[in-house]
C-alpha cells in the first residue's frame, strides 16, 4: 500500500540520515538493506521480511530515479488541477527520499541567496520581562520581544532574509544590558521569542486541546489562536513565516513545538481527522457518540455458524460474540438488507442463508430511537467550541437550529470540516511570510516531518538536564537497573526513539531547554509488583504525572528491549490506573534474538 511503502521510505530516509548516506541505488544498494530493529517503528512493514523489504526499496528507488530526472522539467508553482504530472508527483511526496528531495531543495536555496544585513536591532529585554512578570499580553503588539523584533523588521526589505547558511540577519543590542553580539546574544533573541510565542505572553498562539485538559498526546503543542484575525495579528504570523523561511536558510533553527495540523497547511497537504484528533483527543467525542447510535451492518463470512446468533423473541442477542464485537442485548432489525420482525422470520432468513456459499450480513440496531435521539440532543444547537473555548456557529443562524435526528450526518459533517479549518486564516498568513523567503513552490514536495525538520531540526534531548531534573521513587541513582536506565538514553536510543519515551512518559516530544522551565521534575518508580520476576515485566509510563515505573531487569539487553517495545506499542496508552492491572509479560522470544 502507499501507507507501507510511505513507512519503507521513513525507514530507509532514518537509517541513511544516521549513516550520513545517500538513498540512492549506487549509494545505497538495495541488497545492503538490513532494517533490523528499526522496523519495530514502522507497524504496517514490522513483520515484512527483509528480502521483500529489499526487492521493494528497489522499486522505490528506480521510481525516485525516474522522479528525480524529472523534477528539474516540472513547475510547482502551478496550483493543483493545472498539471496532472506535477499532482502527480505532489501526491507521490512520501514516496521521495529526501536525498532526492534535498538535491533540488539546496540548488534552489543557493540559486535565490543574497548577501543583505539588517543591520542592529535594539531589543528591551527590561520592557518585555515586566509584561511578563504582571501576566499580561501584548495584545497591542509593542512590548514583547517578539512585538519589538516585528515592529522594527516587519516592513524592511524582504531580500535581507534570503541569506546563506550561518549568516547573522541581525546584530541584537539588549538595551540596558551589557554584551556585543558575537553569535550569542541573536541566539538569546531567538530562544527568548519561541518562548514568548508559546506562551500567554502573545496572543497568537494557545496551548492545544490536549496540553489544556491535560489528556492523549501532544500536550506540547501549540496551536494558532483562531479569534486572532485583525490585521495586526495576521501580520505578524506573516512575520513568524519570513522567520521561519530564515531558519531554513541560516539554520538558525526555531524550538517551536507545533502540531501537524500547522505544518500540513504550510506545505498545501490535505489535514486528516487524526490531525485533528492528535490535538483534541476529545473533539470527536461527540461524533463518536452519535455514529454508535447508528444501526450496525455487520458482515459474515461463508461459513458462519449461524448457531451462534442467538436471539430471544424480541430479537436481542442472548449471547455475546467477542470476536465479532456482537454485544448481549443487541437487536436485529434486517438480515441480508431484508427487515425482519419476528423471531421465526430471523431463523428462516439464517437457516436459508447457512447453506450459501458467499457472505451475508446482519443489521443490528442502533443504541436509541430517533425519538429517544431527539429528547436527548433538544438543547443541542449548530453550534462548536472552538480551541480557543469560544463558542461558533457551524452554519448561518447555527444558535437557532436544533439538533434532529435527520440532520445529525450534516452536524458531523460541518464538525468535521470546521476541526479541519479552524487555523486557515492564521496558517494561510505564516505561509505568505515563508513564501516571501524560501522557494515555495518546491515545499508541496515536502512532508510535513520534513518540514518541521527543516524549521525546527530535530529534537535534540538533553539527557544530562533530564537526569539532574530527575527524582527517584522506592529506587536510588545507584541501583543496578537505574543506571541501566541512563546508559540506553545516552547510548542505545537515539533521537527518534528519545522523543518517543518522552511521548511514553509525558505526553510530550521535547524536553524544556532549561532546567527553570521545568514544570515538575521526572520521577522514576520501582515497580513493586515485578519484585519476583523482573523480567517478565513491562516499564509503565504516567503522561499525567511525568513518570515510569521500570522493573529491576536483570540485564542492559532486557531493559532496551522491554523499554523499545513500550514506546512503540504502548505510546497511546496512560497507565495512570497504577501496576496492580499490568499483567506479567508472557515472553516467547530468545534473549539471543
Amino acid at each position: 500500500s502507499l501507507q507501507a511503502d510511505a513507512q519503507l521510505v521513513a525507514c530507509v530516509d532514518r537509517i541513511c540520515d544516521k549513516k550520513n548516506l545517500s538513498a540512492n541505488i549506487a549509494k545505497f544498494p538495495a541488497k545492503t538493506f538490513e532494517p533490523g530493529p528499526h522496523l519495530m517503528h514502522y507497524k504496517l512493514i514490522e513483520d515484512c521480511k527483509t528480502s521483500d523489504l529489499q526487492v521493494r526499496l528497489l522499486i522505490l528507488q528506480i521510481l525516485n530515479l525516474k522522479i528525480s530526472n524529472m523534477l528539474p522539467m516540472l513547475n510547482f508553482s502551478v496550483k493543483p488541477g493545472m498539471s496532472p504530472l506535477t499532482d502527480s508527483v505532489r501526491a507521490l511526496r512520501t514516496l521521495i527520499f529526501w536525498s532526492t528531495k534535498s538535491e533540488m531543495w539546496s540548488s534552489a536555496l543557493e540559486a535565490t541567496q543574497t548577501t543583505g544585513s539588517f543591520g542592529t536591532i535594539n531589543i528591551n529585554r527590561f520592557r518585555a520581562n515586566k509584561l511578563r512578570d504582571k501576566g499580561k499580553c501584548d495584545t497591542k503588539g509593542k512590548r514583547s520581544c517578539f512585538a519589538q523584533l516585528f515592529r522594527q523588521l516587519n516592513k524592511r526589505e524582504v531580500a535581507n532574509y534570503r541569506i546563506g547558511k550561518g549568516v547573522r540577519a541581525w546584530r541584537t543590542k539588549f538595551l540596558g544590558e551589557g554584551g556585543i553580539d558575537a553569535g550569542g546574544l541573536y541566539r538569546e533573541l531567538i530562544y527568548c521569542l519561541c518562548k514568548e510565542l508559546q506562551s500567554q505572553q502573545l496572543p497568537l498562539f494557545i496551548l492545544c486541546p490536549n496540553g489544556r485538559e491535560q489528556i492523549g498526546q501532544n500536550r506540547d503543542k501549540w496551536v494558532p489562536n483562531p479569534s486572532s484575525t485583525s490585521p495586526l495579528y495576521l501580520a505578524m504570523y506573516e512575520f513568524l513565516g519570513k522567520l521561519m523561511g530564515l531558519a531554513i536558510r541560516t539554520l538558525s533553527l526555531l524550538n517551536l513545538d507545533l502540531p501537524s495540523i500547522v505544518w500540513k497547511a504550510l506545505i498545501g497537504a490535505e489535514i486528516e481527522v487524526q490531525d485533528v484528533i492528535d490535538i483534541d483527543r476529545l473533539s470527536f467525542k461527540l461524533i463518536e457518540n452519535m455514529r454508535s447510535m447508528e444501526p450496525r451492518t455487520v458482515e459474515f463470512q461463508a461459513g458462519f455458524p449461524v448457531a451462534k446468533l442467538k436471539f430471544d423473541a424480541g430479537l436481542r442477542l442472548s449471547e455475546e460474540v467477542p470476536d465479532l464485537m456482537l454485544k448481549k442485548g443487541m437487536r436485529i432489525i434486517a438480515i441480508q438488507g431484508d427487515s425482519v420482525a419476528t423471531k421465526e422470520d430471523a431463523e428462516a432468513k439464517l437457516q436459508a442463508i447457512s447453506s450459501s456459499s458467499g457472505p451475508w450480513s446482519v443489521t443490528f440496531a442502533g443504541r436509541v430511537t430517533p425519538e429517544q435521539f431527539n429528547m436527548a440532543f433538544s438543547d443541542t444547537k449548530f453550534v462548536i467550541v472552538g480551541s480557543d473555548q469560544k463558542e461558533r456557529e457551524l452554519i448561518p443562524g447555527g444558535r437557532r437550529r436544533a439538533l434532529q435526528w435527520e440532520t445529525r450526518r450534516e452536524f458531523c459533517d460541518h464538525i468535521v470540516a470546521y476541526r479541519k479549518s479552524e487555523f486557515n486564516q492564521q496558517c494561510a498568513a505564516m505561509r505568505r511570510g515563508l513564501a516571501c523567503v524560501v522557494p515555495y513552490a518546491l515545499l508541496s514536495l515536502f512532508t510535513w516531518n520534513e518540514l518541521e525538520a527543516q524549521v525546527c531540526g530535530r529534537s535534540q534531548m538533553n539527557v544530562d538536564l533530564l537526569q539532574k531534573m530527575t527524582k527517584y521513587n522506592g529506587c536510588s541513582p545507584s541501583d543496578r537497573h537505574i543506571q541501566y536506565f541512563w546508559q540506553i538514553m545516552r547510548n542505545r536510543f537515539d533521537e527518534f526513539e528519545k522523543a518517543k519515551f518522552l511521548k511514553f512518559v509525558w505526553g510530550r516530544a521535547r524536553l524544556p531547554v532549561r532546567a527553570a522551565d521545568f514544570q515538575t521534575h521526572f520521577t522514576i518508580n520501582q515497580l513493586a509488583a515485578s519484585a519476583r520476576n523482573p523480567d517478565a515485566f513491562m516499564p509503565i509510563g504516567h503522561t499525567c504525572f511525568f513518570s515510569v515505573d521500570i522493573p529491576a531487569y536483570t540485564n542492559l539487553d532486557i531493559m532496551h528491549k522491554r523499554l523499545l517495545y513500550a514506546i512503540t506499542h504502548c505510546e497511546a496508552i496512560d497507565a495512570d490506573y497504577g501496576p496492580r492491572s499490568i499483567q506479567a509479560v508472557q515472553d516467547e522470544d530468545s534473549d539471543d534474538d
